[in-house]
């Protein structure tokens, strides 16, 4: 993936990030990498699936409701400027 926008972020330490995209070198040696080292791919491969769980509907799921749960016990807005 490019190292460009927010690709970083999301991508943490999951994937080889190659640098901006308009750099054909970079790229073709990170897939050169990834063809020529197995234990490489495999590493990736695990890491990927791991970062992928916080994108799972699930996990979307558990933090929406917990944030749900959090905005319940806030005081409205109106009931704070009137105190």
């Amino acid at each position: 993936a490019s190292d460009g926008s927010t690709m970083p972020e999301v991508l943490g330490d999951t994937s080889c990030l190659v640098g901006q995209i308009e750099d054909p070198g970079a790229l073709a040696a990170a897939m050169d990498r990834m063809f020529a080292d197995p234990d490489y791919r495999a590493d990736l491969a695990r890491r990927g699936l791991i970062t992928s769980e916080r994108f799972s509907k699930r996990s979307f799921a558990d933090r929406l409701a917990a944030l749900i749960d959090e905005c319940r016990t806030l005081k409205p807005l109106a009931l704070q400027r009137a105190a």
